[in-house]
């Protein structure tokens, strides 16, 4: 959970058509949850970590994603 409150983010909010999770489960709800377990202004910095990993563009070798693309 630290790595998706302070780096990646990947938060899955309930999409307008499918709604398989709750309304209540939105960018609000994941902002509220990373400030009261790791500290108000907890928040990922995507930006930055795309810009370390080259973002669709990986910079990595010897890498295996599991369950990704």
């Amino acid at each position: 959970m630290y790595q998706s409150c302070t780096e990646f983010g990947y938060w899955q909010t309930p999409s307008s058509i499918h709604k398989l999770r709750s309304s209540k489960i939105d960018i609000n709800f994941y902002k509220r949850f990373c400030a009261d377990i790791f500290g108000e202004g907890t928040w990922p910095k995507v930006d930055r970590k795309n810009t370390e990993t080259g973002g669709w563009n990986l910079k990595a070798f010897n890498l295996i994603m599991t369950n990704g693309d």
